[in-house]
């Protein structure tokens, strides 16, 4: 069975995940939990020689408090989701806004 999202975080069930999701809406509202193949396509993007499979978030998640950065950090302890942390969603200096590792959660804090 193909799952709804179009990477999940390694050793993270789609339930604990789907679990995960809805509390990162509760945190941020709905606009600020990305999870399609087409609100992730910007955070796909590598710069490198290599298949951008291997670097595909399973979300993007933008922040721009403390607390709601708090709030996801508990969330993501407590799913065992792993996190890419963006300041402000473009790494253009490091490379790129694509994770290191496929699945991981991209974490942008906006304020």
């Amino acid at each position: 069975m193909a799952s709804k999202y179009i990477a999940l975080p390694k050793g993270v069930s789609e339930k604990a995940f789907d679990a995960a999701v809805k509390e990162f809406r509760r945190v941020l509202s709905e606009p600020n939990v990305l999870v399609s193949a087409e609100q992730l396509a910007p955070y796909i993007k590598v710069m490198m020689p290599v298949p951008e499979a291997n670097h595909t978030p399973s979300a993007a998640i933008m922040a721009t408090t403390v607390e709601q950065i708090q709030g996801i950090l508990k969330i993501c302890n407590k799913h065992k989701v792993p996190l890419w942390t963006i300041s402000t969603g473009k790494n253009l200096g490091y490379g790129s806004a694509a994770p290191a590792e496929r699945g991981k959660s991209c974490l942008i804090c906006i304020a």
